[in-house]
């Protein structure tokens, strides 16, 4: 079970730094007190900062990137946003491949293209950046939020 956002659900008597598991109500060893200090996800009392995750009556403290849900939702919409711009810039270089090879000469008026998917910079140049850039910051948070 993980506790988000300081929701007590688990009854934690117990915590666990690593291999040492404490009462936090009562005076630490040094050894506990080192690894709270170590570990940024316990305050200096001894109790969770962020989430926990419980097993029985023990708890263990969860980093701020294992509790955020935030930074993964952000994560997938960098990415969606990315495949659209993708998908956009897919459809451009289809259209304007189209345009080129098959419409004849003097029936270009009647082909649906608008002026800005015939430039290069904004049919493709803009599209491309953006495609790599979300998906880019994208598989960058996922990264952080896995490693850290």
């Amino acid at each position: 079970t993980v506790v988000l956002l300081g929701v007590d659900a688990c009854q934690c008597r117990f915590y666990q730094c690593g291999d040492l598991v404490y009462d936090p109500r009562i005076p630490r060893a040094a050894n506990v007190t080192a690894c709270l200090q170590e570990n940024r996800q316990y305050t200096i009392e001894g109790t969770c900062k962020y989430c926990m995750e419980c097993t029985g009556d023990i708890c263990s403290c969860q980093t701020n990137n294992s509790c955020d849900v935030i930074g993964m939702v952000a994560a997938v919409a960098f990415v969606l946003l990315g495949l659209v711009a993708l998908l956009l810039l897919l459809r451009n270089a289809l259209r304007l491949y189209t345009f080129k090879t098959t419409v004849r000469y003097h029936e270009q008026d009647k082909f649906a293209i608008e002026e800005w998917q015939k430039s290069p910079v904004m049919g493709f140049l803009i599209p491309f950046s953006l495609a790599l850039l979300g998906i880019g910051s994208g598989a960058g948070l996922w990264f952080l939020h896995l490693n850290f």
